[in-house]
C-alpha cells in the first residue's frame, strides 16, 4: 500500500519525459545541503558577533553597577563636605558679625579701626580662605 513517504506515492520513473534522474535528484540535493552549509556558516559568524556584543554588554553593566554602587559614599562624602562648609561659612558669619562689632565699638570709642591694628586684616583672609578657599591676595 503506498503511502506518504513510499516510493509508490511518488511514481518517479526515469523513462517518463521531463522526469529527473537520479543524478538531477543527488544534484539538488547537494546544491540544498552547500546552501544550508553557507546558511550555518553564516549564522554561526553572527552568533559569533552577537557572543562578542553580549560580552561587552556584560563588562558595561558591570562598570555600571559598579558605579551606581559607588554613588551612596560619594553622596556620603559630598554631603560631609557640604556640612563642613557650612559650619565654616557659619563660623565665618559669627567671625564677620564680631569684627562689624569690634569695628562699631571702635568708632564709638574713637578708637582706630580693628581691621587696622590687632591683625585683624590677616585674620579676614584667613577666614576667607577657610570658607571660600583662597585667600584673596
Amino acid at each position: 500500500m503506498a503511502g506518504p513517504g513510499t516510493l509508490e506515492q511518488w511514481d518517479v520513473s526515469p523513462t517518463q519525459i521531463g522526469s529527473p534522474t537520479l543524478g538531477d535528484i543527488l544534484q539538488a540535493i547537494t546544491a540544498s545541503c552547500e546552501a544550508l552549509e553557507m546558511k550555518i556558516e553564516t549564522l554561526g559568524v553572527e552568533f559569533g558577533q552577537l557572543k562578542d556584543d553580549h560580552s561587552h554588554l556584560a563588562e558595561r553593566v558591570a562598570t555600571v553597577e559598579r558605579e551606581v554602587a559607588d554613588v551612596p559614599a560619594t553622596m556620603t562624602g559630598a554631603q560631609a563636605r557640604l556640612t563642613e562648609l557650612e559650619n565654616k561659612t557659619a563660623n565665618g558669619l559669627a567671625e564677620l558679625q564680631h569684627g562689624q562689632n569690634a569695628v562699631g565699638y571702635a568708632r564709638e570709642l574713637g578708637l582706630p579701626s580693628p581691621t587696622l591694628c590687632c591683625g585683624w586684616a590677616a585674620h579676614n583672609r584667613t577666614l576667607t580662605a577657610d570658607v571660600t578657599g583662597h585667600t584673596g591676595t
